[in-house]
């Protein structure tokens, strides 16, 4: 799939005498891993949904793969997390954004995900975020003060997005 590489990346490819790419056939390699594959076919299907996403325009189809590997894998939270970014960046309803991002929350505070303090620590700032789209800002407000009076040390920026996403609200 390294056909669709923009061009100083192929041009970087020539320089190291590496293969180039058949977006067309790397595609059906992928599609091919993802339905038949026995050891790879998760990894498959997620590669497969970043290229909907970033290439193909294919969002219904990458939510849809999304929703499956959520299914298959249900203790790992970045398949929520990426239902909840799909449905915000791709789709533009904050609504349903923020019902994946409490469906995610709600999984951590049960502790029926891996890592439930990183998945809550992103779930809360999802929440936020679609509930200032919302024009929730009072409860928004609320959400952020706690995450940042918690100081979670993972994910990595997660103080400072908190603190820019609480001053952008005064």
């Amino acid at each position: 799939y390294a056909g669709v590489a923009p061009a100083i990346f192929r041009f970087l490819r020539l320089l190291l005498l590496l293969p180039g790419g058949d977006r067309v056939d790397g595609l059906r390699q992928l599609e091919r891993a993802a339905s038949r594959g026995q050891l790879v076919r998760g990894e498959a299907q997620y590669q497969i949904q970043i290229l909907y996403l970033w290439y193909e325009q294919k969002w219904r189809e990458a939510l849809v793969i999304v929703r499956a590997l959520q299914a298959r894998y249900p203790r790992n939270p970045l398949f929520h997390q990426i239902e909840a970014e799909i449905l915000d960046v791709y789709f533009h309803d904050a609504d349903a954004s923020l019902k994946a991002s409490e469906q995610l929350l709600a999984l951590a505070a049960s502790r029926s995900v891996n890592r439930p303090e990183i998945a809550s620590t992103v779930a809360r700032l999802n929440i936020a975020k679609q509930l200032i789209a919302l024009k929730q800002h009072d409860r928004a407000v609320d959400l952020l003060d706690r995450v940042i009076a918690e100081q979670p040390s993972a994910p990595i920026g997660a103080i400072a997005r908190a603190r820019a996403m609480r001053r952008a609200l005064k």
